[in-house]
C-alpha cells in the first residue's frame, strides 16, 4: 500500500481542487432563475462528472504507483497555469457575461498561451462569438446570463 504522504502528489491535489471547485460552480448555479440557469446547471453537470472521473483516474494511478514522480516543478507550474485559466475564465463570466467573455478569453488565451498571431486569434474569437450568439441567442432565443458588472447596470 503506498505512503499516505505521497498522496500529497500535486496531480492528485489540483484533481481534487478542481473537483471542489466544480461542486462549487454547480451549487452557485442553482440560484439562476429557471432559463437562465440551465446553461450553467448543465456546464456544471459535465464539469463535475469529468472531473470526479479524473480524480478516480489519478487516484487509481497513485494506488498502483503508475504515477511517475515529478522530476522538476516546471510541471506543476504548467498545471496552476492552467488552473490559472481556468479560474480567470470562471472569474470573467461571473462579472462580464458569456458574450464579452468568450471572444476576449478565447483571443488572449490564443496569443498568449498558445502563441497564434492576433489577427487569427481575433478572427477564431469573432466566429466562436458570432457562433454562440447566433445558436443561443437568435435560433433557441436562449437570455445568455450577461454578468454582475452589466446586471447591475440596468
Amino acid at each position: 500500500m503506498p505512503m499516505l504522504n505521497s498522496l500529497a502528489r500535486p496531480t492528485v491535489l489540483i484533481s481534487c481542487f478542481m473537483l471542489m471547485l466544480a461542486i462549487t460552480l454547480l451549487y452557485l448555479s442553482q440560484g439562476f432563475g429557471r432559463s437562465s440557469g440551465m446553461f450553467p446547471r448543465f456546464i456544471g453537470w459535465v464539469f463535475v462528472v469529468l472531473t470526479a472521473a479524473d480524480v478516480v483516474v489519478q487516484l487509481v494511478a497513485w494506488y498502483q504507483r503508475k504515477l511517475p514522480e515529478p522530476t522538476e516543478t516546471a510541471i506543476t507550474i504548467k498545471q496552476l497555469k492552467s488552473m490559472g485559466w481556468l479560474l480567470g475564465l470562471v472569474v470573467a463570466l461571473s462579472i462580464f457575461g458569456f458574450l464579452i467573455t468568450i471572444p476576449a478569453y478565447i483571443f488572449t488565451f490564443l496569443t498568449w498561451r498558445a502563441g497564434q498571431e492576433k489577427r487569427r486569434s481575433a478572427m477564431i474569437a469573432i466566429g466562436a462569438l458570432v457562433f454562440v450568439w447566433v445558436i443561443f441567442v437568435w435560433l433557441l432565443d436562449y437570455e445568455l446570463y450577461a454578468g454582475l458588472l452589466l446586471n447591475n447596470l440596468s
